[in-house]
């Protein structure tokens, strides 16, 4: 997988630059304006794995011996890629460094590192299950490139006898085979690039063709075959004076030789066709959205036809929604996503685009937007699980610097991309909600819909932005003409002090609920949020004691808390009420207990999500389900 890439001037990326990738998903998105670099990175990578002309930028040329470079961050498996001994070696001795790695972020460049590195330990990897190093070359000479490290490596391989640094290029070799890198530009020649001989082609397809074909030719035909042309040129030649025909580096056939022939030629007749009912057609007579759907149909389908592979894809897409309607576009994404699950190791996709509209369809991933900064390109980055949640707390805390695109144009390309899903044969359905923890209990009970009901749950960080999605949604949404298929819910937790929403009467297809809890029942519902119940309730005391009990029995569910002593101890100082169906009921919380169960807990780092993840983790079977949740269910699926 790739991480990041150290990049120095290739077109507009000047001054060494520090290019995020991933921090582990295998999905990545670049956003952002024309010319602003997205499809540098890609068309950089190109050249660093499958060489070249590189582009310098325009202003190093003037500064003269001004080197220039890509230098990718990897992370491998240490079981997915075959070394030799002396390459396992260097490898172990390079990734060492790296997670060894102690320094101060003197720079930006290094801090990013240092911070993918953090992450990664945080997500469990280690020097003994995976392999951690940047690693590149430069443009002309192609001599080893490690920005910013480089002088520490190189004398850390000094102090080793059985070693070089020169040996790094060998390994560097052996890393570059490892991958297959599909590039699939803005501009491809969509008949060149799906015809079967084509590089790209050859890439995706696996060995087990050419085999085939070897399979088929003996040793016996091919030695007949070469016996009887060199007789043949024997005759020409015997009539030739001051002339002969001789081969310059070889004269005889090979297997190889007779096997790529027979690839080009069968295949080189054969051209892709989008089936009709009627007449198939071409592949160069449909309509530019439809030839960008056909390569990233054929893409899948090769990545696809074999689920274990020895060696790792990366599928970079310019603009996969490019001439495509907003309808199209969910399809075209949902089959990107799925992508990364069709073989393994696991194919990593990278995609540029300026729709952000893509973005609530993807569950998973990470995307940077991109802006120019005073003297680079500025990245900011955001988890696609739950975006409009992190873009809205980066805009809070960059007092401005957030770029305001990112915050307008997500929104209004979120709605557009709402409304249109609804209307589809088979519709999208969506659910609005608080927070990240919110959308990890109901994505878990709610996960059959999710999957056969074409739901997504997003997260939007608190209680205004989901008012504000919702009056987004009503004008559109209350048009009766329209037709809509689909359903969009919004939920919220009841706050001390009650927020008012104007409900839509005309917009059959939307929802707003809220978790309240009923004292007259003593339990918690959800209701429309014009209810005269005012209970303040979060969304943590709505959840079961059965599986509450569990998670406070198990260590193991208790990693990533900060203060979990707080909540044991409120526990252990409370009366509680076996056979209550709600956490509130059963604690027996005050109002005092309660403030203090959030303020110095819930409230605390990232403990909702951490409690939220293992909560779950306690109900694997969804055994215990909050009872509000099937008010939720019904409203989606419209019984």
């Amino acid at each position: 997988m790739l991480l990041g890439m150290g990049l120095k001037n290739y077109k507009v990326y000047k001054s060494v630059q520090y290019v995020p990738i991933s921090s582990g998903a295998s999905f990545s998105a670049f956003l952002g304006p024309n010319g602003i670099g997205k499809t540098s990175i890609f068309e950089a990578l190109d050249r660093f794995f499958n060489g070249g002309e590189w582009v310098t930028n325009n202003e190093s040329k003037k500064t003269s011996g001004d080197d220039a470079y890509a230098a990718p961050l990897f992370l491998i498996p240490i079981n997915d890629i075959s070394l030799n001994k002396k390459e396992k070696r260097i490898a172990t001795l390079l990734s060492s460094y790296f997670w060894d790695y102690t320094g101060a972020p003197y720079d930006p460049f290094v801090k990013a590192v240092i911070d993918n590195l953090a992450a990664n330990k945080a997500a469990g990897h280690s020097k003994d299950s995976h392999y951690f190093f940047m690693l590149g070359n430069t443009n002309q000479a192609n001599e080893i490139k490690i920005p910013f490290f480089e002088n520490e490596i190189e004398t850390l391989f000094n102090q080793h006898t059985d070693v070089e640094f020169n040996d790094l290029s060998d390994l560097l070799k052996k890393i570059k085979s490892h991958y297959r890198y599909i590039y699939l530009p803005a501009e491809a020649d969509s008949l060149s690039f799906s015809r079967m001989e084509s590089i790209y082609i050859k890439k995706l397809l696996d060995e087990d063709i050419k085999a085939k074909i070897q399979d088929s030719i003996s040793k016996s035909s091919i030695d007949d075959i070469n016996k009887k042309l060199k007789e043949f040129i024997d005759q020409i030649n015997n009539t030739l004076d001051q002339y002969v025909y001789k081969g310059k580096y070889k004269d005889q056939l090979t297997a190889n030789d007779l096997i790529e022939r027979i690839f080009s030629a069968y295949f080189g007749i054969k051209v892709l066709h989008k089936k009709n009912s009627g007449k198939d057609t071409t592949i160069k007579d449909l309509s530019s959205g439809e030839k960008r759907q056909a390569l990233i149909d054929l893409s899948h389908a090769l990545i696809s036809r074999s689920n274990l592979k020895n060696y790792q894809i990366i599928l970079a897409i310019d603009e996969p929604d490019a001439s495509m309607h907003v309808a199209a576009c969910h399809d075209q994404f949902e089959k990107i996503a799925r992508i990364p699950s069709l073989c393994k190791p696991a194919p990593q996709v990278l995609i540029n685009t300026h729709w952000y509209g893509f973005i609530p369809v993807i569950r998973s991933g990470i995307a940077h937007s991109l802006s120019r900064g005073t003297n680079s390109i500025d990245f900011f980055s955001f988890n696609l699980e739950n975006f409009r949640e992190h873009i809205n707390q980066n805009v809070k805390k960059s007092h401005g610097k957030y770029p305001k695109e990112v915050e307008l144009k997500s929104y209004q390309d979120m709605i557009q991309s709402v409304v249109v899903s609804m209307l589809r044969d088979k519709p999208y359905n969506w659910i609005f909600c608080e927070g990240l923890s919110d959308k990890i209990y109901l994505s878990h009970y709610l996960s059959n819909l999710v999957e056969n009901n074409n739901l997504r749950i997003v997260p939007l960080g608190g209680f205004k932005q989901v008012r504000r999605v919702y009056q987004y949604l009503s004008a559109p949404l209350s048009d009766k003409e329209a037709g809509f298929k689909g359903k969009a819910l919004c939920i919220v937790d009841t706050d001390a002090q009650k927020e008012h929403v104007e409900l839509s009467k005309e917009a059959k297809c939307l929802f707003f609920k809220r978790i309240v809890r009923d004292e007259s029942q003593l339990e918690v519902v959800a209701l429309d949020t014009d209810s005269q119940h005012s209970f303040p309730t979060e969304i943590e005391f709505s959840l079961r004691e059965e599986v509450f009990k569990k998670l406070l029995d198990s260590p193991d569910m208790q990693k990533g808390m900060e203060a979990f002593s707080v909540l044991q101890k409120i526990v252990k100082e409370t009366t509680v009420s076996d056979g209550s169906n709600n956490l509130y009921d059963y604690l027996n919380l005050g109002p005092r207990q309660k403030k203090q169960l959030m303020d110095d807990f819930f409230d605390i780092g990232n403990n909702k999500v951490a409690f939220a993840n293992a909560y779950i983790a306690c109900d694997s079977e969804r055994s215990f389900e909050p009872k509000w949740m099937e008010t939720i269910r019904q409203s989606i699926k419209g019984q």
